[in-house]
């Protein structure tokens, strides 16, 4: 399974998790933004940056790849989320 399946996958696990709890859920059009969803709890509007955990059995810990890619056709830039107004928050499901 590659990372771009994965990442659908865990977006609509974060989806069924918000329709579950009644929430509304917006869905951006592209991927160039720094959020995948933004749910509506209660009239509040949240940004959603959602990531694909995997076990490491090792360590016994999940493990969450927390950066940033950026790509084009002739580069990728990764790069550490930073904490502030306009990055999402953190949300296990």
């Amino acid at each position: 399974m590659d990372t771009k399946l994965k990442g659908d996958i865990a977006e609509q696990a974060a989806v069924l998790h918000a329709l579950k709890r009644g929430w509304g859920v917006l869905k951006p059009v592209g991927d160039r933004l720094p959020y995948d969803l933004v749910f509506d709890v209660e009239g509040t509007l949240i940004k959603i940056q959602v990531k694909y955990a995997w076990f490491d059995e090792p360590s016994g810990n999940y493990v969450v790849d927390n950066r940033r890619t950026k790509t084009n056709r002739r580069q990728m830039l990764r790069e550490a989320y930073r904490k502030d107004a306009e990055n999402p928050r953190r949300c296990d499901l």
